[in-house]
């Protein structure tokens, strides 16, 4: 299950749930209520990275609490971990030509340079970017195009 359904389906049920970091762990926690979140008494826990880890505190939840709610949070803690994130989508970048026709080039090792090109027209990667790279690169005021799953 993917970590965005299970918060889906999650609120559907009235819980909420926030993300943090215990002994170096990243956790989602989970609350029945808004009351309990403000009182930060998760009735569960979950661990990002550890299949099947998780921890249920029975004295933070009431009688209402609906069986399937602890179904799904078993569910979703055997969910192997990478299958619960969603792909990374990644994107072609488009540098427009500039003055002197410079752009900036990412080779496939991760190293950047800086480039002269000779063609009037636009330049166009054929390196993938995910948006964390796009940021890092400082490219984000270039055109992008989403890359389409080729295996659909």
């Amino acid at each position: 299950m993917k970590t965005v359904e299970f918060g889906k389906r999650l609120n559907r049920r009235g819980c909420t749930w926030t993300k943090s970091t215990v002994y170096g762990s990243p956790l989602f926690e989970i609350y029945e209520n808004d009351l309990q979140m403000k009182d930060e008494r998760p009735f569960a826990t979950i661990n990002e990275n550890q299949r099947y880890g998780m921890g249920i505190n029975p004295n933070n939840y009431s009688d209402e609490l609906l069986e399937s709610t602890f179904w799904l949070i078993c569910d979703y803690a055997a969910t192997p971990i990478d299958e619960r994130r969603e792909p990374e989508k990644k994107y072609y970048v488009k540098v427009l030509k500039a003055e002197n026709f410079y752009y900036w080039k990412i080779s496939p090792n991760d190293a950047t340079t800086l480039t002269i090109s000779n063609n009037t027209n636009s330049f166009s990667s054929d390196k993938q970017f995910t948006m964390d790279e796009i940021k890092k690169y400082g490219l984000e005021g270039c055109e992008r195009v989403e890359v389409q799953d080729e295996t659909k």
